[in-house]
């Protein structure tokens, strides 16, 4: 793992690792160096040695210098009692570069609100953190397998502005 304060990108070398991407050498230059396979998993690693997935490099924000991981932030709203879901993207911001926004799926008769889940948010989590706006949705978008899309997410962020 490489990085600073605490977080850092798996890499990994072994022998059954792939020599790299099928018909793609620009990917493989990038992500394969020295032997070594650059994962773009973000790890941290606790006190005990332990390491937690905390997300993806490319899916970090930045927020006027702050790192903000968004896995860390959808963890604190997905506590809750009121959400079933959560993703959080970023959404371009004229002071602070970006921001996040979290799009969240309310459970099924609870009803909080935008003001409720940041109130819940700013009471667990980095005040530079909380998701600027919550947009509420029936449910998160799921792209032709059946995973999360995060980049209508995130086409949808850029395309809404974002106030303070």
């Amino acid at each position: 793992m490489v990085g600073g304060e605490g977080v850092g990108e798996l890499i990994t070398r072994n022998p059954g690792l792939a020599q790299g991407y099928w018909k793609l050498p620009e990917v493989t230059a990038r992500k394969f160096r020295d032997g070594w396979l650059h994962t773009g998993d973000l790890l941290r690693r606790d006190a005990d040695g332990y390491y937690y997935f905390i997300g993806r490099k490319d899916d970090m924000i930045n927020v006027a210098g702050e790192n903000v991981y968004p896995k860390e932030v959808e963890d604190i709203l997905l506590h809750h009692p009121g959400l079933r879901d959560a993703c959080v993207v970023p959404a371009p911001h004229a002071v602070k570069g970006e921001v996040p926004v979290a799009y969240v799926v309310a459970r099924e008769g609870a009803s909080p609100s935008e003001a409720d889940v940041k109130a819940f948010f700013l009471e667990r989590g980095a005040p530079y953190a909380h998701p600027r706006r919550v947009v509420f949705l029936a449910a998160l978008p799921l792209g032709g397998t059946g995973k999360l899309d995060r980049a209508a997410l995130r086409t949808r962020a850029r395309a809404e502005a974002v106030g303070e």
